[in-house]
């Protein structure tokens, strides 16, 4: 809808932990700007933590190690999931393999609000029926607006390839996410491709700032 290449897989399973509401809002995020996939656009010049990656000072600094406690302390109660952990503009993403948990169970469920995961984003999890993850940056977040046309009826038109070539373009400056660790078994065949998959997309070692 505004623009962004987004994974859907139900064969592992994906936590998207957003600091909290107030300290998101102070950056032009937060559950209207999730819902409605609007924000102010953000320089892309503009630097700070949060395009690092890094916890920063103050209450967010806070909230961003606390988050990372309760991940360890996840995966030292459950030693039989492997977790992958990133960083993300506004948060953290996970990728645990060896759940079998299905994206509309109750045991997925149960696993992402231990996490702490987005309330929206289980919603959507169980509502779909898919774990989803978001492959290249938000477009508000390269200086760019969402493009005026969206769905099916826009693609091949000249509008849209105007505008995928413009974003395609801002986002050869920036990453998605940064890879903090891992912990526990190895995926299976099947875990691993769309873990590389999304670690190609999202650029996770690249160092460059997140958007």
């Amino acid at each position: 809808r505004y623009g962004a290449t987004v994974l859907n897989t139900d064969a592992l399973l994906i936590a998207d932990i957003d600091l909290g509401e107030e300290a998101a809002s102070a950056t032009g995020g937060g559950l209207l700007s999730r819902l409605f996939g609007r924000s102010r656009p953000t320089p892309a010049g503009t630097e700070d933590p949060d395009r690092r990656g890094e916890p920063g000072e103050g209450a967010r600094g806070d909230e961003h190690r606390r988050i990372l406690a309760r991940i360890g302390r996840f995966c030292a109660e459950h030693p039989a999931v492997g977790v992958r952990t990133y960083r993300t503009r506004n948060g953290f993403r996970l990728l645990l393999t060896g759940t079998g948990a299905r994206p509309d169970s109750a045991e997925a469920r149960e696993l992402l609000e231990r996490l702490g995961s987005d309330e929206l984003y289980t919603l959507l999890c169980r509502v779909h029926d898919t774990y989803r993850a978001r492959l290249t940056p938000k477009p508000w977040r390269l200086g760019l607006r969402a493009p005026a046309l969206a769905g099916p009826s826009a693609v091949g038109t000249t509008q849209w390839h105007q505008w995928v070539s413009d974003y395609e373009a801002a986002c050869g400056e920036v990453a998605v996410c940064r890879f903090l660790g891992s912990a526990g078994p190895a995926p299976g065949p099947v875990e691993q491709q769309i873990i590389d998959l999304h670690d190609r997309a999202v650029r996770h070692e690249s160092g460059l700032s997140l958007a």
